[in-house]
């Protein structure tokens, strides 16, 4: 994959409108129209070449952000990736089960550009891991090295 960011939403224009805010912020995007094609991209990837962040929707169709928050939470080769949950909802279910399964933060979609902009760009630079390493090895966000 060797992208910095994995986007996941099954809405199309708003994978685009994501990596156009995002442009600027991070070198290269990638995306994912459901949570079993993000599980296959990232299963697939040698652990150098992870996202540094992954955006997931919480609404999606079949199978929503919740449940592949909780499938990269049980899978040891993906577990340390940070997650941003990013959903038009604000319910407080959906913001508490984020938690609770594991995600780092948890932002609610704005429709102006400027305003994801603003948004994701501060979730990359806060939540993205360093830098893969010329070992191999997976990267560890300095929070979790502590």
């Amino acid at each position: 994959m060797n992208a910095d960011i994995l986007i996941v939403d099954d809405d199309s224009d708003h994978l685009e409108l994501c990596a156009l805010a995002l442009e600027g912020a991070c070198d290269r995007v990638a995306t994912a129209s459901s949570g079993a094609q993000a599980l296959a991209q990232l299963r697939a990837c040698e652990p150098q070449d992870l996202p540094r962040l992954l955006i997931l929707d919480v609404k999606m169709g079949y199978e929503s952000g919740l449940d592949l928050l909780r499938d990269l939470r049980a899978d040891a080769g993906l577990s340390h990736l940070p997650v941003v949950m990013y959903s038009c909802s604000s319910d407080e279910r959906d913001v508490a089960s984020s938690y609770l399964l594991g995600a780092n933060a948890y932002l609610v979609k704005r429709s102006d550009l400027g305003d994801m902009r603003q948004v994701l760009g501060a979730a990359y630079r806060t939540w993205a891991l360093p830098a893969p390493a010329a070992t191999g090895t997976a990267p560890v966000h300095p929070a979790a090295a502590g």
